[in-house]
């Protein structure tokens, strides 16, 4: 990897980057403390499924070619053959009595079919014609960003014209979208800090422990984590979350 021109990355670069890509599918990148995930992943259906926009795939595509593409797909293919024996292994040797872990669910199923409800629909205002999908991989929702960075125009009409309160905030253990990367961006809007970073706590059933960290910024501008969570928070970390929500309408101390 250390030979690899980063702005020109060639096809070995590029194969090498999606083997990594691949490899981590075993870790759920929504949740990295999750043990639910199953290990045995359709690494070869991953291959073939329609490219998503921006993925690394589709970025190689747009800037090489479909020909280089399908080298990328077979050496991918190749290179993680071994990869795909041992995830069905360790599917097997997670399987407890031939059952699967009962506090592991999957609630895709259940979120559309209770969002693609006709009551449900026209409660939220959403057309009869447009059915829910969780992460949906057909392209049927594409948008084109037309704002470069919201940095320089949304938050400071937000902050500093509409007088909003504004709160950015992170599972420290979501890997889709790390708290670091929001970390950066936040500073680098460059408000002064009113209140350094520090822990932040909620007062737990069982006694007071460390929700997260925050930083507080001038302009009612917020940067907070949530400690052990992952991208969908409120589904892990329930009542860290209620607190953080509550410190931020209500005005609460968070420390």
């Amino acid at each position: 990897m250390t030979t690899c021109d980063w702005p020109n990355p060639n096809l070995d670069c590029d194969v090498l980057l999606g083997v990594a890509s691949l490899l981590s599918d075993s870790v759920d990148v929504y949740d990295l403390y999750n043990t639910c995930s199953d290990p045995a992943l359709q690494l070869s259906k991953y291959l073939r499924a329609p490219l998503r926009k921006n993925s690394l795939l589709d970025r190689i595509r747009r800037r090489q070619g479909d020909a280089i593409l399908n080298q990328v797909h077979t050496k991918l293919s190749t290179s993680l053959q071994s990869y795909i024996t041992m995830a069905k292994e360790a599917k097997e040797a997670k399987q407890v009595h031939g059952t699967i872990d009962p506090n592991c669910f999957d609630t895709t199923e259940t979120l559309q079919n209770y969002f693609n409800q006709a009551n449900v629909k026209s409660a939220l205002h959403v057309a009869p014609n447009i059915d829910f999908a969780l992460c949906s991989n057909n392209f049927t929702f594409n948008y084109n960003s037309n704002i470069p960075d919201e940095r320089t125009t949304i938050y400071p009409t937000l902050t500093q014209q509409a007088g909003y309160k504004v709160l950015i905030f992170n599972g420290e253990a979501d890997l889709c979208v790390p708290y670091t990367d929001n970390e950066w961006w936040t500073r680098s809007m460059n408000y002064s800090t009113i209140k350094p970073w520090a822990a932040w706590m909620v007062q737990g059933e069982e006694g007071p422990y460390v929700g997260g960290y925050v930083i507080q910024y001038a302009h009612n501008f917020t940067f907070a984590t949530i400690r052990g969570a992952g991208h969908m928070a409120a589904s892990v970390r329930p009542e860290a979350t209620l607190t953080m929500f509550k410190n931020h309408i209500f005005g609460q101390p968070w420390n």
